[in-house]
């Protein structure tokens, strides 16, 4: 598993930015910005999400909770798409037997997405 650190280095890497340009976007300096990526210091939650407007990345993926680097537009898109499928299901399902844990089943999908 990567850290804050590791995850925002390589988001900046890929960006081709230095730290100070970073720390500007962020209101600080290049070398506070560099205990962020050195895990030295804790991201403020204002810094987190400015990082993740910036680089259009999930909070989820900056802090480590998945792997997937999904933007919040994409999580949005996700979950209409769910919502659509689940729908078609109770539709074509009705008031069978097997509607109930097809349900379930995506309502646990619909809270690991949210």
């Amino acid at each position: 598993m990567h850290s804050i650190g590791e995850r925002i280095r390589e988001l900046r890497k890929e960006k081709r930015l230095r730290q100070a340009e970073v720390g500007e976007i962020l209101g600080i300096s290049g070398s506070a910005y560099s205990l962020y990526e050195q895990d030295r210091r804790s991201l403020k939650a204002e810094m987190l999400i400015t990082l993740c407007d910036y680089y259009d990345v999930s909070s989820d993926y900056v802090l480590g909770f998945v792997d997937e680097r999904l933007s919040p537009s994409d999580y949005y898109d996700l979950k209409k798409k769910i919502d659509v499928k689940k729908s078609e299901v109770e539709d074509k399902l009705g008031e069978e037997q097997n509607a109930a844990e097809i349900m379930e089943l995506l309502s646990r999908l619909m809270k690991i997405i949210k």
